[in-house]
């Protein structure tokens, strides 16, 4: 008796659910091809990150985040690397010294410019 009891409950719960569901705003769903004033990235993940320092990264976690925001001189596309920030680069003559032209208007998230020595001291 317990039994159906609870079996009715649960199907009138799910029904209910069903209904009001159902009765939600339509505008709400409509989506446009605009993107949102504020744009928002929440990211969660499973542990808290070691670090963010590119240097001594050295788990998974950590190297997902620093890839995922931010950029460096190259960057991977289809498993191939591909232009980031540097725009141009050339080799000496004996392979030992590279120089790297960096995009003009490169920004860091607060606003200040991106310099070659944020990639020396990185």
């Amino acid at each position: 008796m317990k039994f159906k009891k609870l079996l009715a409950t649960w199907s009138t719960l799910a029904v209910a659910t069903l209904i009001l569901s159902a009765c939600g705003s339509h505008k709400a769903q409509q989506s446009s091809n605009k993107p949102a004033t504020k744009q928002v990235l929440n990211w969660s993940v499973p542990n808290e990150l070691a670090t963010l320092d590119s240097i001594t990264v050295a788990e998974s976690g950590s190297a997902d985040m620093i890839n995922n925001s931010m950029e460096g001189l190259f960057v991977l596309k289809n498993n191939k690397a591909t232009a980031g920030l540097a725009i141009d680069t050339k080799a000496s003559a004996d392979g030992l010294t590279y120089t790297f032209s960096l995009r003009k208007g490169a920004k860091w998230s607060n606003g200040d410019p991106v310099t070659a020595h944020d990639f020396v001291f990185a």
